[in-house]
């Protein structure tokens, strides 16, 4: 997710055209881009095609997130103490309590 996220899109649930997932991988030096495109046989690119592991949990995460407001709301809840900081343990209670299962979380 980090990857996606820091070296090709910021939407994390979102697509990107092949041109753009095959000018990034050279700005990362990645060399398979083309190649792995061919395995895909596809014109777009999305998270879930890199690591559908990660892009389903994520979806789900997406999911017990979006009916509890914006995402200030969201971390106001994560972050009770106000300190700032939300533990795993903490995060992984929170979203349980919201329907995730804990190996998704």
């Amino acid at each position: 997710v980090t990857g996606w996220v820091a070296g090709f899109n910021q939407d994390v649930l979102a697509t990107m055209g092949s041109t753009d997932f095959c000018r990034r991988c050279a700005d990362l030096h990645f060399r398979r881009a083309k190649e792995l495109l061919g395995e895909l046989a596809k014109e777009t690119i999305t998270m879930g095609d890199l690591d559908s592991e990660a892009h389903h949990r994520l979806q789900l995460l997406h999911a017990a997130l979006q009916p509890r407001g914006t995402v200030f709301d969201v971390w106001a809840t994560l972050d009770q103490q106000q300190t700032g900081r939300c533990t795993v343990q903490e995060f992984v209670a929170a979203v349980t309590e919201w329907g995730m299962d804990e190996e998704d979380a």
